[in-house]
């Protein structure tokens, strides 16, 4: 994965989820939560995170954003390589733009946004989208601060 989505969800949900720390990025920071790990590998053009819950968790949960230059590619292009690439469903786009597709037999989606100079890809695994898992993940997204 070389290129990924700049991700811009609003969605509001009530989760009684702590946060430990704000844990700075290349392009932004998040709060991750107590007990989760979180790491970052600068990209030639861009960079790659992923925040997991812990394996003795019953419930898995991760969120792995990769941001970046587009280069000479469109979002759309983008979103259908990474579908391609995660052999997920073709991706729509709604009225504000963002891409989105299911894959991992729908336990995980992602989200493609950007423009021409700077694209974040963001992959999100719960099993079940009422879980209290879904809703720390949705509330990391949320605490996205972009730099």
């Amino acid at each position: 994965m070389r290129r990924f989505i700049i991700c811009v969800l609003i969605i509001a949900l009530i989760s009684s989820s702590a946060c430990a720390e704000i844990c700075e990025f290349k392009y932004f920071s998040l709060n991750i939560p107590e007990g989760w790990s979180a790491s970052e590998k600068i990209l030639e053009n861009g960079s790659s995170m992923v925040a997991v819950l812990p394996d003795d968790d019953n419930i898995p949960g991760a969120i792995a954003i990769t941001s970046g230059s587009p280069g000479n590619l469109t979002i759309k292009e983008i979103a259908e390589n990474y579908s391609k690439n995660f052999n997920g469903t073709t991706p729509e786009s709604g009225e504000d733009g963002i891409y989105i597709f299911e894959f991992n037999e729908g336990k995980s989606f992602a989200l493609i946004d950007g423009d021409e100079n700077f694209y974040m890809f963001t992959a999100i695994t719960a099993t079940d989208e009422e879980s209290e898992t879904n809703k720390i993940l949705l509330d990391i997204l949320d605490s996205m601060e972009l730099k």
